[in-house]
């Protein structure tokens, strides 16, 4: 479905090309040349000026001559770590007196964080204190409510590191996968970025149910963006080519009517690239045809690139000729 973001930009870049005389030209060329959008492979390069690139919000990554590794690729999810999760209980039944903390924060070790009453009479108010540094991940009760000895009144988690467990059908790829390999995640809220860790461990053997065996593989996550529940993809490499080959990012490659095509930039010019694609590893995909090395390569923004056919711009009036 079209969003309204992209009819927006796709509005302004078309308002610009169709007001602005000079958003393209051709030297040596009839300023009518078509181009042909997703129907084809251009012949000419469609140029557009510095607002229209601004609307389309264009970015672009250098293709790269680098070798390729092999890699198992496998839906996965952000977990947090069990050993660095602790929950804080109350001893007793009581009520909760007052919350020394907010969901969300950063709280440090031996720090305040909930009030409790005992309900036995001539009992002292207790207040319970982190366990661990980390970030409170929940908070279940609020003031004035009643408890008992196994109710979970706060976590606290070290959401420095995590772990993106992988779910791998039972498939001869299983046998390739070992602690210490080198493992990448794509998550779906991180257009075009990808995370680097290691792979912890795997599950002993494929499941009983389902037949599915899990990968635990751990990621660094100083920044917090690694939240727990979200979902993407890890790749796990298992060997490397020895012949280097040239990569592009995947969301740089669009197709249309079994065509693979990307836009290759230069400067204000974008020429559409019929290209041929090998293995597709992570977020990289191999070009076989249709790139060279350091070329620019639009990895967003050419979605709407796609389907821009400028209108004819009038052409200049020869000097000693009428109107």
């Amino acid at each position: 479905m079209t969003t309204p973001k992209f009819c927006l930009a796709l509005g302004l870049v078309l308002a610009a090309l169709t007001f602005t005389p000079n958003v393209y030209a051709h030297e040596g060329h009839d300023d009518t040349s078509a181009f042909t959008g997703a129907e084809g492979a251009a012949d000419a390069p469609l140029s557009l000026n510095d607002e229209s690139i601004a609307n389309l919000d264009v970015r672009t990554k250098a293709a790269e001559l680098k070798t390729l590794p092999e890699a198992i690729d496998m839906p996965a999810t952000v977990t947090l770590i069990p050993e660095k999760r602790a929950v804080v209980t109350t001893r007793f039944d009581g009520l909760v007196r007052d919350i020394k903390v907010k969901i969300g924060q950063n709280v440090t070790q031996g720090q305040d964080l909930i009030v409790m009453e005992p309900v036995l009479p001539g009992t002292k108010i207790i207040t319970y204190k982190a366990p661990i540094s980390g970030t409170i991940t929940q908070q279940n009760v609020v003031i004035g409510q009643p408890v008992t000895y196994e109710t979970i009144l706060i976590e606290v988690a070290d959401t420095s590191e995590v772990l993106v467990i992988g779910s791998l059908y039972e498939t001869s790829h299983i046998a390739n996968l070992k602690s210490g390999q080198k493992a990448t995640a794509q998550i779906g809220i991180y257009k075009d970025q990808r995370f680097e860790g290691v792979v912890q461990n795997i599950d002993a053997g494929p499941s009983e149910k389902n037949r599915v065996m899990n990968v635990y593989a751990l990621f660094p996550n100083q920044n917090g963006a690694l939240k727990p529940n979200l979902r993407g993809t890890l790749s796990v490499e298992v060997n490397s080519d020895e012949k280097p080959t040239v990569i592009i990012p995947a969301s740089a490659v669009l197709e249309n009517n079994g065509i693979s095509f990307a836009f290759v930039r230069e400067g204000n010019n974008f020429e559409k690239r019929t290209v041929e694609t090998g293995r597709k590893v992570g977020g990289d995909v191999e070009i076989i045809n249709g790139v060279f090395p350091d070329e620019a390569v639009v990895t967003q923004g050419n979605y709407q690139l796609q389907y821009l056919k400028p209108s004819a711009a009038p052409k200049p009036v020869e000097q000693g000729k009428g109107h």
